[in-house]
């Protein structure tokens, strides 16, 4: 059989492909010297290393405070874990009521959080600042004087704060004094009169009040004359008598000790003294 006869069933016969040229490019030509890349960019190339320095310099400093504050992160997180035995969470609370790192706001929003257990919002609370009143002092004093469903403790405590800033001169509306002076409990009137003469240039029924005091047999003389010498002109005498007076509202008040009974805050460490 030829070749012409197997082409017989219609099938034309294969062509080959055309050979394609191999084209080789010639590599360019260097025209001058190589470019840098400050050359390239100019003064953008200098801005970028500083941004990025920058930013590496930012990043680490976020970085180290977050490592440097752990040990606040970790008292938060034991105060507000309802999990933790209850006196784990008030030494996070007394921990933290120590810590300069937590700021005024913060100590605040805490102390008022009613699902955390009362001692540890007891110590939070009894280490409020007067930088919490003095940014709005009428404010301030009405709502320790009116706010609804504050135990008795809690207002105390924001008394006892009313008392150290005016003993540094801030002053509060004497009508909402004169609505505290009526409350329930008398340390709280106590210390409503020591902010009446600290503040209001002297006031003298309010000083009488709490010479009467001092001067008595009762359960709150030592309280009066505390206050009494906290109107020492001389700073560091009126802090050492208003630390006592805060001593004093812990182991002897009747709404704190609802709160206190059990435990002691003798040599700055916070210690059951009862099971």
């Amino acid at each position: 059989m030829s070749a012409n006869d197997a082409n017989d069933g219609g099938t034309p016969p294969a062509k080959p492909f055309p050979t394609l040229p191999i084209i080789t490019l010639d590599p360019p030509q260097p025209t001058g010297p190589r470019l840098t890349q400050q050359q390239k960019y100019g003064g953008l190339f200098w801005l970028g290393i500083v941004g990025l320095v920058v930013v590496v310099a930012l990043v680490g400093w976020f970085g180290w405070n977050v490592y440097a504050m752990r040990d606040v992160w970790n008292n938060v997180y034991v105060l507000h874990e309802t999990s933790k035995p209850e006196d784990e969470r008030i030494q996070a609370a007394f921990s933290l009521s120590r810590d300069v790192r937590v700021n005024a706001q913060q100590r605040w929003d805490i102390a008022l959080r009613k699902p955390l257990p009362p001692l540890a919002r007891y110590v939070i609370a009894e280490s409020w600042s007067a930088e919490i009143p003095d940014a709005d002092p009428s404010l301030y004093a009405k709502m320790i004087a009116y706010s609804e469903g504050w135990p008795g403790w809690l207002r105390l405590l924001g008394v006892r704060l009313m008392a150290v800033a005016a003993s540094e001169g801030l002053e509060f509306p004497s009508a909402v004094l004169d609505d505290l002076a009526k409350d329930s409990n008398p340390d709280i009137g106590l210390l409503a009169d020591f902010v009446r003469v600290s503040a209001h240039n002297g006031d003298d029924d309010a000083l009488k009040r709490l010479r009467a005091e001092a001067a008595s047999n009762s359960a709150r003389a030592d309280l009066a004359r505390e206050l009494i010498g906290a109107l020492d002109p001389a700073t560091a005498v009126r802090k050492e008598h208003l630390k006592r007076v805060t001593e004093w509202l812990w182991n002897h008040d009747t709404e704190a000790m609802l709160v206190t009974r059990g435990w002691t805050t003798a040599n700055g460490r916070l210690e059951r003294t009862q099971p």
